[in-house]
């Protein structure tokens, strides 16, 4: 039987070529995107490594855990003087303190130079050599006021040189520099794509409003001795509440940094768009394997008539899957490879200068790429394996196919229960906040998928025929060919549609849940927000700070009557990690609407949370409750609730605090959302006159009102709309390989049929339009389906994230009618090989074809 089934896939190659690109194309983005994520990490390790070379020991503050909003880590300063103790230790060769904070250049237009992602830092020269992890490529170190060196990739990027001036923002009033010197790390342009200003020890300080103090300290070690000797001597003269760590946990802390903060999300949020393209691959494998059985009809009904029996036929069909999907799955993790380079290309374009590492193969991607390949296609050929044991041996004499199947209430029954068990998990997953809600959710959504699945041929021979009633009206004859062609066979017609029903679904979900959001942002907008002006960085990229000093000129202006930041922070409470805003309470209601329906706005002056009702009620707070909580940089705190209140809370966020109070816990005092009011009897003219000096004073903000506040955010959400329905585009491509293999096995099934058109008048163009036209009707019906459960899935998940700001469900009509008709015309496109190959077929042998 395994020769009977190596001789078939001989014999049926063109058949299953389309199949194994949809096991290809699954297992390349799954392969891939684990090579690609490895190479990363081993990058990052590379990084570290190099960087932290000539660094033994680093001392600083102990913090409770590490803050990634915060380019020190949320943790506290250290004092100055401590660098004079640890010089005068035996065991220390060299001691120098490090300053890190805010700044950001200025390109020569005047323009902010906001890398996507990574921060832009400001940091001091060091004196050591053996600790200064810069290495000078043209001029030389800063040495005082004014002065400034900058990463190689920057200066390139942007066209500037030692000896040029470039104006930088910090979190005092922007101040213009020379360029003296411009540095790399080792082969690296910058670092990890973040921009770089390093200045002399004293100026970095003042710029960083941290005069007498350090972020750390890095020591190198005497000769002779050991880091953990050095880290010895240093730990016994600390002061309490600093630490003195190792370059290996220096190393360690920032892989696990870039891996758990940044690489394993972005891991995760390539391998569901993989996942979505191997689940669709798996219907073309399933309805592929279908087809061919049901052609072969007479050839397996030959085998059993000379004594196989129906195990062996059923082995024989998987073998053939299996050795299919060993070959394809091969293919994929070598195409993963491409996959990879592709998306580092792309991760490079945003500026993360990477060493030259070469491609990481790990077994486990080797591993997974088959398992996911083989499992999957053996799966999806279970189904048809088993019908092919199904086959009569006197079917060899007969004509037409007499395997049984299944009754329509049979596959109601089946149908409706895997649909209303996925509906029940998504209801599950969605409203009762159980553990693994995530599982819940996927396993819903593909039950959800199968469910509809196996019920689409109960009505797909219906909704095909009222969907093919204009291709009829339009096209005549051979309209009503093509139409009739879909619907005689509604199994296969469903079996077809299913792939693309599922990519379409996913899009049209995307576009009502981001149409949604849209609306709700701008609700949010709009009841949230009192005020004329808003100051915020694009909303096009990530949030970066703001210097507070701009909303002490905003409200320094005669034409705006008050001005306030809102700064963020992160703590823990009961082992959870929580977002919290800082406000200012004497001027936050004045630009905002947050109403306390318990205590007052006041109360945030001193030490103390105010609550949204939502949180209050979830972890069961009270004003007057005293609660445990922790600070990176102060660690456990005792914190008394002061207040409850209605708001957005995407404005300031679930729990908030003062300013003072923020100072108290966090090194870094800085807004990241500026809100002002004109004065009154100032018009809008005159304000915008005004605060035009200050928009190119702070060229990295946006001044906007209230309305173009507004639209940038939605325009935001529109761009991150664009970048998922790009990937999402590989599993419509996959399904629209689907397409084109079914109707390539449709024409051969249908050989005799074809000829016997040919030879009563249909001619080639003729028939290439019948099978183009039968492909659009059944595109249309895949996409109906897609879109009506897309617009299903947004509604449920809209629903069930009220609490988190959606106010509104809204479905972007014309972007899905849009959908249909470019699904459909794809589905027009998919057909073209199909088409042409049925013209070709010679009528005679058409005719004379069994």
């Amino acid at each position: 039987m395994l020769r009977a089934a190596v001789k078939s896939i001989a014999g049926h190659k063109l058949r299953l070529f389309l199949m194994a690109l949809a096991i290809v194309s699954g297992v390349a983005f799954v392969s891939g995107t684990f090579i690609l994520t490895d190479t990363l990490r081993a990058a990052f390790s590379d990084v570290f490594s190099e960087l932290n070379s000539g660094i033994d020991v680093s001392v600083r503050a102990e913090a409770a855990f590490t803050s990634v909003q915060s380019a020190t880590g949320g943790r506290a300063r250290v004092p100055a003087d401590l660098v004079d103790d640890i010089r005068a230790l035996p065991d220390v060769a060299a001691a120098d303190g490090v300053v890190v904070g805010y700044a950001q250049f200025l390109d020569k237009d005047g323009k902010a130079i906001a890398p996507q992602g990574p921060p832009t830092l400001g940091v001091n020269w060091n004196e050591s050599d053996e600790l200064n992890l810069a290495d000078l490529r043209e001029g030389r170190a800063p040495l005082g006021p004014g002065e400034v060196a900058m990463d190689a990739f920057t200066a390139e990027d942007n066209g500037f040189v030692v000896g040029d001036r470039v104006r930088i923002l910090t979190i005092l009033p922007p101040e213009e520099f020379e360029i003296v010197g411009i540095f790399g790390f080792g082969e690296l342009d910058n670092f990890l794509g973040a921009t770089v200003a390093a200045f002399e020890t004293a100026e970095a300080q003042r710029l960083t409003d941290s005069a007498g103090e350090f972020t750390s300290i890095d020591v190198a070690a005497a000769p002779g001795v050991t880091r953990e000797e050095a880290q010895a001597a240093i730990a016994a003269i600390l002061p309490s509440g600093f630490e003195a760590v190792t370059q290996d946990v220096l190393n360690d802390e920032a892989s696990d940094q870039i891996n758990e903060g940044f690489l394993d999300i972005f891991n995760i949020f390539l391998l569901v768009f993989a996942g979505v393209a191997v689940f669709v691959g798996a219907f073309i494998i399933a309805n592929t394997f279908s087809i061919i059985v049901s052609q072969r009809r007479k050839e397996l009904a030959l085998l059993r008539a000379v004594g196989a029996s129906g195990g062996q036929v059923t082995m024989m069909v998987l073998a053939e899957a299996l050795l299919v999907a060993l070959v394809a799955s091969a293919v994929g993790i070598v195409a993963g490879a491409l996959v990879a380079i592709g998306l580092k290309g792309a991760f490079a374009a945003f500026g993360a200068d990477l060493p030259s590492t070469g491609l990481v193969f790990q077994a486990r991607t080797i591993i997974v790429g088959m398992v996911v390949g083989v499992v999957v296609t053996s799966l999806a050929a279970v189904v048809p394996a088993l019908s092919a044991s199904r086959v009569p041996p006197i079917a060899a004499m007969r004509d037409v196919s007499i395997t049984p199947k299944a009754t329509g209430g049979r596959r109601a029954a089946f149908g409706s229960g895997l649909t209303g068990l996925g509906v029940v998990l998504l209801l599950v997953g969605l409203f009762t906040g159980v553990g693994n809600a995530f599982l819940l959710l996927g396993m819903g959504v593909i039950l959800v998928f199968l469910g509809v699945a196996f019920l689409s041929p109960l009505f797909a021979g219906r909704v095909a025929n009222i969907v093919g009633w204009p291709a009829h009206r339009l096209f005549g004859m051979i309209g009503l060919l093509a139409r009739e062609n879909a619907t005689r066979r509604p199994v296969r017609t469903a079996a077809t549609a299913a792939a693309l029903m599922i990519g379409v679904a996913l899009v049209s979900f995307a576009m009502v849940f981001t149409e949604s959001l849209t609306v709700s942002a701008g609700a949010v907008i709009e009841d949230a927000v009192a005020a004329d002006l808003i100051v915020s960085t694009p909303a096009s990229g990530p949030p970066l700070p703001i210097s507070p000093q701009l909303a002490r000129d905003l409200e320094a202006l005669p034409e705006i009557d008050v001005a306030t930041g809102v700064r963020f922070g992160e703590f823990e409470y009961e082992g959870d990690r929580k977002q919290l805003g800082a406000i200012d309470p004497a001027r936050i209601l004045e630009v905002t609407n947050v109403d306390f329906v318990v205590g007052s706005v006041a109360d945030l002056a001193g030490p103390g949370f105010a609550v949204h009702v939502d949180a209050a009620a979830d972890l069961d707070w009270s004003v007057g409750d005293v609660v445990t909580v922790t600070f990176a940089a102060t660690g456990v705190q005792q914190v008394p609730v002061v207040g409850i209140y209605e708001a957005e809370e995407a404005l300031i966020g679930s729990f908030t605090v003062g300013y003072d109070f923020h100072a108290a816990n966090f090194p870094d005092a800085l807004d990241f959302i500026v809100f002002a009011n004109v004065a009154a009897g100032v018009d809008a003219a005159d304000a915008e006159a005004a605060v035009q000096p200050l928009e190119e004073r702070y060229p990295n903000v946006e001044f906007q009102s209230l309305a173009e506040f507004r639209q940038s955010t939605e325009d935001a959400l529109a761009q991150l709309l664009a970048i998922v329905s790009v990937l999402l585009t590989l599993a419509l491509i996959i399904a629209l390989l689907g397409i084109t293999n079914t109707l390539a096995l449709s024409v051969v099934e249908r050989t005799r049929e074809i000829g016997l058109l040919r030879a009563v008048g249909l001619s080639r163009r003729q028939t290439r339009r019948m099978v183009r036209y039968e492909a659009m009707i059944i595109a249309a019906f895949g996409a109906l389906l897609g879109v009506g459960l897309g617009v299903f899935f947004g509604f449920v998940v809209v629903r069930a994230a009220a609490d988190f700001g959606f106010n509104a469900f809204a479905i972007p009509v014309g972007s899905l009618v849009t959908l249909l008709i470019i699904a459909t015309l794809a589905g027009v496109f998919a057909a073209t090989s199909p088409a042409r190959r049925a013209a070709k077929l010679n009528i005679l042998e058409a005719i004379a074809y069994e």
